[in-house]
């Protein structure tokens, strides 16, 4: 009987002192979620920003007088920025060595791989100019959800993209950008910039996964070992 009421008592002692750590971790947590101050996330401003902080360039990259998004989704967009005449002379620069388009039909003089790079980014950019109710079913899920809602964050301004195709036709520079980690493994930026030089506009469209926070930013640099 005696020892039947120590082991009870060690019992509750034991689920007591469980309780207690219980109610130390749980008061410790929100302690540090509501009381402490946390720093809050720190995200590019501008797409010429973001462009700088991944030291995509050698060069200066010149800031533009106005940025449009075209499309904003999850893993894809296209930025229109636009410059003024001022920065000319540093967008020349900048574009020196990039592949000049006078017209679409010399696509078919260009290797294989840059005639297919430029070609899939006109066809999509093609769909897109349709808005979001005529998209082709592939694209659909860049802005819709498999119940059909409409994601609040995602962007597809067509009229922009109808100009872009347009404004092409006049000629066009374009560059292509890949950046993968040190390793080998995981591409970090995938990336194709066209530059409408008798527009000074320059269309920058991404379609792999991105950050937008700039310790990611930072963290990607370092990855591949780009200090």
């Amino acid at each position: 009987m005696v020892v039947g009421k120590k082991i009870l008592r060690g019992c509750l002692i034991i689920v007591l002192l469980v309780i207690v750590f219980l109610v130390f971790i749980i008061g410790s947590t929100a302690f540090l979620i509501y009381v402490v101050p946390h720093e809050p996330i720190k995200r590019v401003k501008s797409r010429a920003e973001w462009i700088r902080l991944y030291k995509i360039f050698d060069t200066e990259f010149p800031e533009p007088i106005k940025e449009e998004k075209i499309v904003k989704c999850e893993g894809q967009f296209l930025d229109l920025l636009i410059f003024d005449k001022k920065a000319k002379p540093e967008l020349e620069k900048l574009t020196s060595n990039w592949l000049y388009v006078k017209d679409n039909k010399m696509l078919y003089d260009l290797d294989i791989k840059k005639q297919y790079e430029i070609e899939a980014v006109l066809g999509t950019v093609e769909e897109l100019s349709l808005g979001k109710k005529n998209l082709p079913e592939e694209l659909k899920p860049w802005f819709f959800s498999e119940n059909g809602e409409e994601y609040d964050s995602s962007i597809l301004n067509e009229k922009l993209a109808q100009n872009m195709l347009s404004e092409m036709k006049e000629g066009y520079k374009f560059f292509r950008y890949e950046r993968y980690r040190k390793d080998g493994i995981g591409r970090v930026l995938s990336l194709y910039f066209f530059y409408i030089p008798t527009k000074n506009h320059l269309y920058v469209y991404n379609d792999d996964y991105y950050w937008e926070q700039i310790e990611y930013i930072e963290r990607d640099n370092r990855e591949c070992g780009i200090k």
